[in-house]
């Protein structure tokens, strides 16, 4: 959920209303009590206090509509700070706050006492994330209507209702008493009433009017309202709508409601559909993971009701355009290719998680070849598409999704930066096959250890710039010598050349670095040089971006 200002605002500090509808504890409950196991719902403010004049804010700032992360009190110093981009800053002021938020000042007038403004502020932020968490759990523990709107009656502080296509009350604010007639009558009659469907068909929101007759009119609706129709496979199917009895709704409560209808909309379009229910806390619980933002307490819990595989060994495979585009066609192309397996969309790629189960029996997979021989099965749809894939280390905990997607984000970054370079190979250094589109992370883990801090030993440099000099094959030399652990034989014979010739080699050029070649220090910096050759930018190695390739 995206929290904006002016929801905050509008939840926090809102203007000056009337003495209307108020949240009453001890209203009268016609579904009956609670059933066992059942969520309590939100306890409503009690009837018996008097509705409290709110302290009246005036922005006289346009309000920025950009989401907001988090709440801070300021210090005088966040302007220069990046880590304050999407952050509400509250300043104190002599006639009341200011709000600072991405540069832009917006001064509110409040009787609210500075600290009192900013904990209401806060207050009001923590409550948004909250309903926003029982929301997505009403629907993927498919806890009915009624409850979606339980949980949001103190969100939005006015009656709620939403009808099906017979203009059936199906779910409303229980706990609200109000004086609206149309929506008391609503309650007590079990549907909308005649003149409140004119007033709606009227309006343009009810495009198929079922012939219904209503015995009883009720004065018709007098009162603003947001509403809007739920369509499921595009069948009108129900309506819901905000009454406002004592004032007009503002641009947080539209921004409210529009959220509150999309999570409904969904609600209702997985309602009943198992498998749908599934794959969407399957995607809300995989998202979270993906981002780290699951831990293993957490994920216990939630598993319960998505159902994800658990004991079991992993391998994520991520395939991706370079420009991130085509993801929902990926998407179709990878389902019917890994069968069984979990395929989900997030940022600019398209993932594949592949588990089996712990109790199969037979040797244990290797996720990682397995993947790549689906991959290779799909090399003409991979090679056609301009895709790149990327598969990550084994793991063996869904908490380790986290860590095996910074692996596949590294492997396409690492993949595409090394194969566009071909550093080794443009300098002569070695015949290396370089990876085009399939980049397994464990190929690229020495370079991701590097790549932070990717820099050449100055004995490195100083052989560079030699051979660069007088070409006298240093380099090729040294790299095959360390590639094969030193041994002067399989030296001799990769390059062709008498193992005396090596040996005398190796020691003019221990001579002329001043090191030895059996020193574990010294081999392994010669080690990361040669891999933070082929990262750096071609231009440290004396090469240009049109250097011609070597024949």
């Amino acid at each position: 959920m995206d929290i904006t200002l002016t929801m905050l605002l509008d939840l926090a500090l809102p203007g000056p209303k009337g003495e209307g509808g108020t949240p009453n504890a001890d209203a009268e409950n016609p579904s009956g009590p609670i059933r066992e196991g059942q969520p309590a719902r939100p306890a409503p403010a009690p009837s018996r206090q008097p509705a409290r004049p709110a302290p009246s804010r005036q922005p006289a700032a346009p309000v920025p509509s950009q989401p907001i992360r988090g709440i801070r009190i300021w210090s005088g110093t966040a302007a220069a700070n990046k880590n304050s981009r999407n952050l509400l800053y509250l300043k104190k002021q002599k006639n009341g706050a200011l709000l600072l938020f991405d540069g832009q000042s917006i001064p509110i007038e409040t009787h609210l006492p500075f600290a009192e403004a900013f904990n209401k502020l806060e207050e009001a932020f923590s409550t948004l994330r909250d309903w926003d968490m029982q929301l997505h759990q009403g629907i993927i523990e498919n806890k009915g209507l009624q409850y979606m709107i339980d949980v949001s009656e103190g969100i939005f502080r006015h009656p709620l209702t939403i009808t099906d296509s017979g203009y059936k009350l199906i779910a409303y604010s229980k706990h609200w008493l109000n004086g609206d007639r149309v929506f008391k009558g609503a309650v007590e009659k079990g549907y909308l009433p005649a003149d409140a469907i004119a007033r709606l068909d009227q309006e343009g929101f009810i495009f198929e009017t079922k012939a219904i007759v209503f015995r009883e009119a009720i004065e018709g609706l007098t009162c603003p309202m947001l509403n809007g129709t739920i369509y499921v496979e595009h069948d009108y199917r129900y309506m819901f709508a905000v009454l406002f009895p004592d004032d007009d709704y503002t641009e947080g409560y539209r921004e409210l409601f529009a959220f509150l209808l999309g999570q409904l909309t969904l609600y209702i379009e997985t309602n009943g559909d198992v498998s749908r229910i599934r794959h969407f806390a399957w995607m809300s619980l995989l998202a979270d993971l993906v981002e780290g933002k699951c831990g293993p307490a957490e994920l216990a819990e939630r598993n319960r009701y998505s159902g994800l595989p658990t004991g079991c060994a992993y391998c994520l495979v991520a395939v991706r355009r370079k420009d991130g585009t085509m993801r929902e066609f990926i998407q179709e192309q990878l389902d019917r290719a890994f069968q069984g397996q979990i395929v989900f969309i997030h940022g600019e790629s398209v993932f594949v998680l592949m588990a089996d189960g712990a109790s199969q029996e037979g040797p244990p997979i290797d996720h990682v070849e397995k993947a790549a021989g689906e991959i290779s099965k799909m090399a003409p749809f991979v090679a056609e598409n301009h895709l790149y894939v990327c598969i990550s280390d084994k793991f063996d905990n869904l908490c380790g999704l986290h860590h095996a997607y910074n692996q596949t984000m590294a492997a396409f970054a690492l993949g595409l930066r090394i194969s566009g370079n071909r550093t080794l190979e443009r300098l002569g250094i070695a015949n290396k096959a370089y990876d085009t589109d399939i980049f397994r992370y464990s190929g690229y883990y020495p370079y991701d250890l590097i790549s932070e801090s990717a820099s050449l030993f100055p004995a490195f440099r100083k052989l560079l710039a030699e051979d660069r000099k007088t070409a006298a094959g240093n380099l090729r030399l040294l790299y095959s010598y360390l590639k094969n652990d030193c041994s002067k034989t399989r030296t001799a014979a990769e390059l062709f050349m008498h193992r005396n010739n090596i040996i005398y080699r190796i020691s003019k050029l221990e001579e002329s670095l001043g090191l030895s070649l059996s020193d574990e220090q010294a081999k392994t910096a010669f080690r990361l040089s040669f891999l933070a050759l082929e990262l750096l930018d071609p231009s440290e190695a004396g090469l240009t971006a049109d250097a011609a390739q070597p024949s």
